[in-house]
């Protein structure tokens, strides 16, 4: 859970208000210093304007409101041309904040208000956009009744939404059109037009205007010139519709009270189980205040804050405020000091909290503030521009997982979660005999492939679906998996630790379980496989060794890893076992391998194999032997202290050797004989002492010092 979600905790309220006032006061100093009017000689300033006290703009009431006055109302989605506004702020929706504005004095009205989320709510299921719905209200408006289920809609386009800036001072100016269509006969029965304009600073640097910016930048509401002046336009608009309506409409309600803002104190707009909502009002005393949530809780009582946590932070906040408009020079006077105070101290913050249960599930709600005075009057005002999302509920699993090995790695897939706000899926995974799952990575698809892992070492695999409030699901089943070179290794077998006999299908050698021993010939045949994984030792008996008839051998060790081939005593003699013999169609790899006092270390025919960081030391009739049609490559070893015919023997129409990068030492009679017709280029390689050759054999260039082979 984010920080953030904590805000407003009960302890931290005092240095919260603190931190948020320094914070605004001191961002709305800065810019006043540009933006505001003022005489420097006086010291006096021009405040922008608050609510108009009068209706400035035209309307029009038409006949039929006299007669077919509706008994309920639904506020349609607005419109407006986007071309037409100036500086709108970013992710900002003048459309929304104005439809918003004009039903938030909706209730003043004798009308059955629809709520905009049940407007919404009907208008989707109708598959009806808001460009349909005005279609529809055109030329079908009984249809249009039919879906909505009410007597009216209200609707409007936007005009204006602008701030303009004109030298120091700065223009803000919201305009809407309105009307008010009888659903039955399709007649308007009532329409105004208006623009609501406020003058003056970039920031507004009244006392007033600067106490609502600071409140506004404090509980995370940007741009409040726009809320207020839209607050005013329809205040003023709906005033007009009001005064419209029949006499015996028109009702006698006691004046509303002041709300000057409605607040969530919150940077997200997602809720999971244990979040707490924090609201706040602040506005005129003495009143009642509450909270609706349509579609989760309704009358989420609000009380007002004690006197000591409301000025919490204003001393060093006011300091800080008188010092930066001293430097801008623009000091803040003693009068607007006291106008400050004294405005602060007419308002009350009314606060309440709501805290989020497990398995509740709301979406796309806008909570509403109201203040009700003791003898009636009420005003309510929407909390935020973005719909909240009380989502305590963890999504459905997904299913099917499914693991394949790959090299160092594996590839998952699995069925997505049918939950549809699942934003991704969180891969977890376990290590060899671990217990605990560590989550791993985070996938927007229903795939990945995880890489950079060892071979052979069991893995754990499930996944979690996790939605857009960051609830997860229960975890799939597990999928247990072995990462191998090879595909055909997946399923190879464990083989025991006594090896024998001829070998038809794939076996594997693990480190966990060496050494290994050999006490009878092992044939390799077609079908069959020998894997060796890194650090295994195998040890073999006098007299045996491993034949590869077909199949594969792969002893594919690592430099910190090796794979060892040696006698089964450390002290027999050279020549003790058979070493490795390579035939036909089998294939072999060795790599990073050590293959001891063998009669010869590998004999090859009739096949290809490399041979990467091998070392071949004390064979008895040669390291390597090179037969008919046998192309074998080696690559930075060791062949040292070998006999009877040396290190490296070809033999036989087609045998051919490439040796690069190597270094052959202390090997009798010869370092290489080569009795093929074909010449032998063994060039590039460190040579301690002078090469011992035997037949058409290419030494030079030669390398003057061991080759670096990491």
């Amino acid at each position: 859970m984010h920080a953030s979600r904590k805000q407003g905790a009960g302890n931290a309220l005092p240095a919260q208000l603190a931190l948020f006032t320094m914070f605004v006061l001191f961002a709305a100093l800065l810019s006043a210093s540009g933006c505001a009017v003022g005489d420097r000689k006086s010291g006096t300033l021009i405040m922008t304007s608050d609510a108009f006290n009068m209706f400035n703009g035209e309307y029009e009431v038409l006949p039929a409101m006299q007669t077919h006055a509706p008994r309920s109302i639904a506020v349609l989605p607005f419109s407006g041309n986007a071309t037409l506004w100036q500086s709108v702020p970013e992710n900002y929706s003048p459309t929304d904040l104005a439809r918003r504005g004009i039903y938030n004095h909706v209730a003043s009205l004798p009308f059955s208000d629809q709520e905009l989320r049940e407007t919404d709510r009907l208008l989707a299921n109708a598959h009806l956009d808001a460009t349909a719905a005005y279609v529809l209200l055109e030329k079908d408006p009984k249809k249009l009744r039919s879906v909505l289920g009410v007597d009216a809609v209200l609707s409007g386009e936007v005009t204006a939404f602008n701030r303009v800036f004109m030298g120091v001072f700065s223009q803000v100016a919201v305009g809407c059109e309105v009307r008010l269509t009888d659903l039955d006969s399709g007649g308007v029965l009532w329409r105004a037009k208006h623009i609501s304009r406020e003058f003056g600073g970039g920031v507004g640097i009244d006392p007033i205007s600067l106490a609502l910016s600071t409140l506004a930048s404090a509980w995370n509401i940007r741009d409040e010139q726009y809320e207020r002046k839209t607050d005013d336009l329809f205040r003023e608009i709906i005033q007009s519709l009001e005064q419209s309506l029949p006499e015996n409409l028109q009702r006698r309600v006691p004046p509303t009270p002041k709300l000057d803002f409605f607040a969530l104190v919150s940077q997200t707009h997602y809720f999971r189980a244990g979040d707490t909502l924090r609201f706040r009002i602040v506005g005129d005393a003495g009143c009642e205040a509450y909270v609706d949530m349509p579609g989760y809780k309704t009358a989420i009582p609000l009380t007002p804050l004690p006197e000591e946590l409301k000025y919490a932070g204003l001393a060093p906040a006011l300091a800080s405020l008188k010092a930066r408009m001293q430097q801008a020079g623009t000091p803040i006077t003693q009068e607007q000091e006291q106008a400050l105070s004294q405005w602060l101290q007419r308002r009350t913050v009314y606060e309440g909290t709501v805290t989020v249960a497990p398995d509740d599930l709301a979406m796309n709600i806008l909570p509403r503030g109201y203040l009700i005075t003791p003898v009636g009057g009420i005003t309510g005002a929407f909390a935020d521009r973005q719909p909240l999302v009380i989502d305590a509920k963890s999504p459905l699993p997904p299913s099917g997982l499914k693991v394949t090995a790959l090299n160092g790695g594996a590839e998952l897939e699995w069925k997505p979660s049918p939950t549809p706000d699942v934003q991704q899926y969180d891969i977890y995974m376990s290590t060899g005999e671990e217990v605990a799952f560590t989550r791993l990575r985070s996938s927007g698809d229903i795939s990945t492939t995880v890489a950079s892992l060892r071979n052979f070492i069991p893995l754990r695999f499930r996944v979690v679906a996790v939605d857009a409030a960051g609830n997860e699901s229960a975890p799939t089943r597990m999928q247990r998996v072995i990462p191998v070179p090879e595909k055909e290794l997946a399923d190879s077998r464990l083989a025991p630790q006594q090896l024998s006999g001829t070998i038809t299908g794939p076996l594997r050698l693990s480190a966990m379980h060496s050494p290994y021993t050999v006490h009878n010939m092992v044939s390799i045949v077609e079908g069959g496989g020998l894997y060796i994984e890194p650090g295994v030792t195998i040890r073999f008996a006098s007299g045996t060794g491993i034949t590869l008839e077909g199949g594969y051998l792969r002893a594919e060790g690592e430099s910190t890893r090796p794979i060892r081939f040696m006698p089964i005593s450390d002290n027999a003699p050279a020549g003790s076992w058979k070493g490795i013999v390579i035939r036909g169609q089998a294939r072999a790899s060795l790599q990073h391998v050590y293959i001891i006092r063998a009669t010869t270390g590998v004999d090859i025919s009739r096949a290809a194999a490399p041979l990467q960081h091998v070392d071949i030391e004390l064979a008895a009739t040669a390291g390597v032997r090179i037969r008919e049609n046998a192309r074998v490559e080696i690559y930075c070893s060791r062949i040292v202290r070998c006999s009877g015919m040396g290190a490296i023997v070809t033999e036989g129409k087609g045998a051919i050797v490439t040796l690069r990068h190597c270094v052959l030492q202390g090997n009798t009679p010869f370092d290489i004989q080569n009795y093929s017709p074909l010449t032998q280029d063994i060039s590039e390689n460190y040579w301690p002492e002078a090469p011992k050759v035997l037949g058409n054999v290419v030494t030079s260039p030669q390398l003057t010092e061991v080759p670096d082979c990491r």
